[in-house]
C-alpha cells in the first residue's frame, strides 16, 4: 500500500509508525494514548464496523464522508461503517475470520458434512481461492 501511494504522491513523506506485537493490543493502547494526548496519527488500522466507536471518533477523528466512494462497497458494509451518521474509516483490505460454531446447533451433522454444506452454500466462499476453516467446541 505504501508503494502504491508513494508512486501516486512521490512528494509526500510516509512515516510507518507501526506498533508491533500483541495482535493489535499494543497498537490500540498506543493509539488511545496518542488520541487523548492530542497527537493522533494520520491514519491507523481499524476493523470494519463499530470498533471505531471505542476511539470516540466525534472527539478525535475527522469524518471521511467526502473520501469514501459508496459505489464501490456493498450496502451492508456501508451500514456497518457508519457511526453517528458519518464514515470514520475506509476499507482497504477485508479478510475473513475463522468461523466458530457449536456442535449443539448442528448435531447430529458430522463436522465434515457441515463444512461441505457451508462452503458450498456461499458464493463468496465457493469461489475464493483461500482455505476456510470451521472450529467446533464439541459441546
Amino acid at each position: 500500500m505504501f508503494g502504491v501511494y508513494k508512486s501516486l504522491y512521490p512528494d509526500v513523506e510516509i512515516i510507518n509508525a507501526t506498533v508491533a506485537g500483541g495482535a493489535g493490543t499494543n497498537a490500540k493502547a498506543v493509539l488511545a494514548t496518542r488520541l487523548e494526548g492530542g497527537d493522533p496519527p494520520d491514519s491507523f488500522q481499524v476493523h470494519a464496523g463499530l470498533e471505531v466507536e471505542k476511539y470516540s471518533p466525534t472527539d478525535y477523528l475527522s469524518p471521511l464522508d467526502e473520501m469514501l466512494d459508496a459505489e464501490v462497497y456493498p450496502a451492508d458494509l456501508l451500514q456497518m461503517l457508519k457511526y453517528e451518521g458519518h464514515y470514520w474509516s475506509i476499507p482497504v483490505n477485508i479478510h475473513r475470520s475463522n468461523v466458530l460454531c457449536t456442535t449443539k446447533l448442528y448435531s447430529p451433522m458430522p463436522v465434515s458434512q457441515f463444512q461441505r454444506q457451508w462452503m458450498s452454500s456461499s458464493p463468496s466462499v465457493k469461489h475464493s481461492r483461500q482455505r476456510h476453516y470451521s472450529c467446533c467446541d464439541g459441546d
